[in-house]
This record gives C-alpha cells, sequence and structure tokens, in this order.
C-alpha cells in the first residue's frame, strides 16, 4: 500500500545499504501474538512502531525514531519481519518473540532514498519481497529476501503511485499517472513481463488487495473508500478514510482518518457494516499480519 496520507512523491536518488540496528525497545506485558501493526506520534512529534492484539491492547514497541515519517507494512507472522519506512529509508525489522513480549533484533535498511518525504512500498503477503517505488526515473525496485538482493523491476513511463502486492505475492499492482490526479490501476508479475490494465482508472490514490480472493479496496483523493468484489461487479461504499488494510480472512478492514490535524484508527466489519474506534488520537498507518 501507499504509505503516505496523500500522493507526494519523493524525488531522490536511488542508493542500496545495508546497515545492521541491534536491540530495539520492548514494551513490557505486551503480547506474544500480535495481529496489527501501526505507528504512534508521541508528544515530542516522534514516532514508535508498535505491534499489538486487534483491539490495540498488548502494544510492544519495536522502533522508536524521531519525527521523520513512518509506516508500515507486516511479513507474514512465522517470518517475524515487518516493512518500514522512516524518514527517506525503506528498511526491514527481524523481531524474536520472548516469554511476555517481542524483540527487535535486526533492522537492515534496503534502501536511503535521501529525503524527509513519503515513500511507496509493500512487503509481499509471503515474505519473499519488498518492493519500493523510485518517483525519480519511475522505476520499481524489489528486495529478494533470501538473496538478500535488489533489482529492478519495471521502469514506467508516467508518474508512479501506490504499489501493492497481490494475494500471492506473484504480481505488483501499481497506479500510473494519465494526467493530474487520474490514475490507471496495473499489474506486472515479479518475474518481469509487460504490465497491463486492470480496469479501474480515476482519482485513485491507493489500494489494497484481498487476503482470500481478488477483491480490492480502492481509496481516492477525496478519502471515499470502496470494496470492489473479485471479478468485478458491484461496488460496495465504505466508511470515508485511508490506508486500508484488511484482515486475513477478509471481514474487516482497519483503516485511519484525519481531523483537526490529529489522526484516528478505525475499523469496519464488512459483514455487519459496523464501524468501531481502535484508537482516537495520536496512532496511524495500521496493517494487518497478511496470514491468520
Amino acid at each position: 500500500m501507499y504509505k503516505t496520507a496523500m500522493l507526494a512523491l519523493i524525488a531522490a536518488s536511488f542508493a542500496t545499504a545495508a546497515v545492521a540496528q541491534k536491540g530495539g525497545k520492548t514494551q513490557p506485558g505486551g503480547t506474544t501474538n500480535p495481529e496489527v501493526g501501526f505507528v504512534r506520534i508521541l508528544s515530542n512529534g516522534s514516532r514508535e512502531l508498535r505491534v499489538s492484539a486487534e483491539d490495540g491492547t498488548g502494544a510492544s514497541v519495536l522502533h522508536s525514531a524521531g519525527r521523520a515519517q513512518m509506516f508500515v507494512s507486516m511479513g507474514p507472522r512465522p517470518q517475524h519481519q515487518i516493512a518500514f519506512s522512516e524518514g527517506g529509508k525503506v528498511r526491514l525489522l527481524t523481531y524474536e518473540v520472548t516469554s511476555t513480549s517481542l524483540k527487535t533484533t535486526n533492522i537492515q535498511t534496503l534502501v536511503d532514498m535521501n529525503t524527509s518525504g513519503s515513500q511507496s512500498f509493500d512487503f509481499s503477503p509471503t515474505g519473499a519481497h519488498v518492493a519500493w517505488i523510485n518517483p525519480r526515473d519511475y522505476t520499481i525496485y524489489l528486495y529478494n529476501v533470501a538473496s538478500n538482493q535488489t533489482s529492478p523491476l519495471l521502469t514506467t513511463q508516467n508518474r508512479t503511485g501506490d504499489a501493492t502486492f497481490t494475494k500471492d505475492g506473484e504480481s505488483l499492482m501499481f497506479l500510473e499517472e494519465v494526467s493530474e490526479s487520474d490514475y490507471v490501476l496495473k499489474s506486472v508479475p515479479i518475474t518481469g513481463g509487460s504490465p497491463v490494465e486492470l480496469g479501474y482508472r480515476g482519482n485513485i490514490m491507493q489500494v489494497e488487495a484481498g487476503r482470500t480472493d481478488d477483491r480490492l479496496v480502492l481509496v481516492y483523493y477525496d478519502h471515499t473508500m470502496e470494496m470492489v468484489p473479485a471479478g468485478g461487479g458491484t461496488r460496495v461504499r465504505l466508511p470515508n478514510g485511508y490506508a486500508p488494510s484488511l484482515r486475513c480472512d477478509d471481514r474487516v478492514v482497519i483503516f485511519q482518518r484525519a481531523y483537526n490535524g490529529g489522526v484516528s484508527l478505525h475499523k469496519y466489519d464488512l459483514q455487519t457494516g459496523l464501524t468501531s474506534t481502535f484508537s482516537n488520537k495520536d496512532l496511524y498507518w495500521p496493517d494487518y499480519y497478511p496470514d491468520c
């Protein structure tokens, strides 16, 4: 998913680095079976990467940073890895499960784009790859977790927006600009090849892939969200928001809203149509683990 609240693309040079960071904070009493990750804004403006139960309880702090923007993309549970951005860096965090909580053991910087702007990146639901977009030349890169290698996947003709993996991790969907605030959704296999259009176009700024089938959640510039069923069909209007993430069973979507300069987290039950509040302040960019 697109790791920013707005479609502000970064303009920076591509670089690859491998920086290990040992240790990491642990929140006493945190859950040992987390379901979501998110970012907390502290009173001084700094950020914390946290994981917790689905209702926000039992949170463990896995990384603390300064005021740089931070966004999160969760890998599969058994892998104990999370992709996140911190300022201009896309990073891969590895943690271990202790008897009472979680503890960070390593943080590797996959790319430093030398910017304070936002990034578009995503962690494959299989845990095999991390993808990100270099906005300077509209190139999409793939990092192979097993081989620790980065390679270009595709360079587009026009500005590239949000990128997200399909549920099987075999293809990457991305938004390519046609004109200002007008994007077309395309897909390309992770093995390379020519991208194909998926039949969705408009002022779309984010896309989220379903976990169990080919449904999509589309987010527009005005923060309208809608669910597109597998194979097309009638679109279902969701509550307004952005940064959506579908639970592993596709029954619940967690998302954020902006209000009066602040942020809040909410969950929407797709079966009951009920919205509940995860947090009404200081938390943003939620992401479910891709697997149950």
